[in-house]
């Protein structure tokens, strides 16, 4: 897994591999091995390349394997479209799921530097989970510092050998942080830390920021309007963390590829014009259904990842149950623009939501990935208590405005 280069495979060739599948994210990789490698290790016959992401191939496959190794983190899974690496190859589900793909003696080597302690303890406490708790055996590579991590009935056979490797396990059984599905972050986080400090400069910079854009309005603009904008502010700031988990979801069942990236992102955009013109034309849709709409769709796709492995649902389905948040607060910005007089300075706030929102994406680091929907939710409910105040305000106004003039007249009468 990762191995697009040829050193690994060319490796199992030489010890008499009967036949190796090679999966790689990127196959520029292979057609660089191909053209340079001096033992054409991908013209061998007995080789196979898959440019694939790793999971979606483990899951998809029916395959079983003697070994499964792991080479490169950036070339198992992708890490796109996240305000974070995150690494959905190497938690204790995908473990789980290369398990599966493995024969009776089979077993899965990882070797990679280990740059910390907490670092090796996080993978060697995450294998042994995925293992129903029988502990990985860790030994030193021999190759760049690395570090080799072996779970699986076959691990034993590493001690085999006249002059084994020395043993690390006791070094990373020391307990450590679980890399799972909801807290995918293997190397970049070792332990789960709030980032304290990252949250205090969004919130100086969205202050700041609302500041400088509200003493920019024209006067006119700025009276009684400004319940009117911040629901423009709290849907750009619920829209980051829909778009992202709606993606990741796609990711699981098609990988986090970029191709996947750029259908996911082409979808939004066809999907906020679409709502733009049924709402303008033929649906006057208000925005107490729309925020209704949304908290649908986040209740859907939540429903569905979470028994996503039990419900057997045709790949079509999850999709269409993934975007539906991203469709649903496509027409609920609509529903709010169509009620907005000062368009250009709505969106502008929206964008500043949303360049907030994607610093709130951080909170993940810490809450896991499940808290985004419960962010985009209240994010979308804020937006819609703030149009409804602000229309309240309004009625208000003018039912007092139209007690003074009534006044006005009888005094005249008299």
């Amino acid at each position: 897994l990762g191995g697009g280069l040829g050193n690994e495979v060319a490796a199992a060739l030489r010890r008499g591999a009967v036949h190796v599948d090679v999966v790689d994210l990127d196959p520029a990789y292979a057609e660089i091995g191909s053209a340079l490698h001096p033992e054409k290790p991908f013209d061998d016959e007995r080789v196979t390349f898959h440019a694939a992401d790793a999971r979606v191939f483990l899951r998809n496959s029916a395959q079983q394997y003697d070994l499964i190794l792991y080479t490169s983190p950036n070339r198992v899974t992708a890490s796109t479209w996240a305000p974070h690496a995150t690494a959905f190859g190497f938690t204790a589900e995908a473990f789980h799921e290369a398990r599966a793909r493995l024969r009776q003696k089979g077993m899965i080597a990882l070797s990679f530097p280990v740059l910390s302690n907490a670092l090796g303890a996080k993978l060697f406490t995450t294998l042994k989970q995925a293992f129903d708790g029988k502990p990985p055996t860790v030994v030193q590579s021999g190759y760049q510092g690395g570090v080799l991590f072996l779970a699986g009935e076959g691990a034993a056979l590493v001690h085999a050998g006249p002059t084994p490797p020395p043993d690390l396990s006791a070094r990373y059984a020391v307990g450590g942080e679980v890399s799972t599905d909801n807290w995918p972050f293997f190397a970049a986080l070792p332990l789960r830390v709030f980032p304290v400090s990252l949250t205090i400069l969004l919130g100086i910079l969205a202050v700041f920021s609302a500041g400088i854009l509200r003493y920019a309005l024209p006067s006119e603009r700025r009276s009684g309007m400004g319940l009117s904008f911040a629901s423009f502010f709290c849907a750009g700031v619920g829209a980051v963390p829909l778009l992202t988990g709606s993606f990741i979801e796609a990711g699981w069942w098609l990988g986090s590829g970029w191709p996947t990236v750029f259908a996911w992102l082409g979808a939004g955009a066809l999907s906020a014009a679409l709502a733009g013109w049924v709402v303008e034309r033929w649906w006057k849709l208000s925005p107490a259904l729309g925020a209704a709409l949304v908290a649908l769709g986040l209740v859907l796709s939540w429903w569905v990842q979470g028994a996503r492995e039990s419900l057997d649902l045709p790949r079509l389905l999850a999709l269409a149950a993934a975007f539906s948040p991203v469709l649903m607060s496509s027409f609920f910005f609509a529903s709010l623009l169509r009620e907005h007089t000062a368009a250009p300075v709505a969106l502008t706030w929206m964008l500043l939501g949303a360049c907030t929102g994607a610093g709130l994406e951080h909170s993940v680091m810490y809450f896991g990935l499940h808290s985004r929907p419960l962010l985009a939710f209240v994010a979308t409910a804020a937006a819609y208590l703030c149009i409804y105040f602000q229309k309240r305000g309004t009625r208000s106004q003018s039912h007092r405005g139209g007690g003074r003039m009534f006044l006005k007249k009888a005094s005249s009468h008299r």
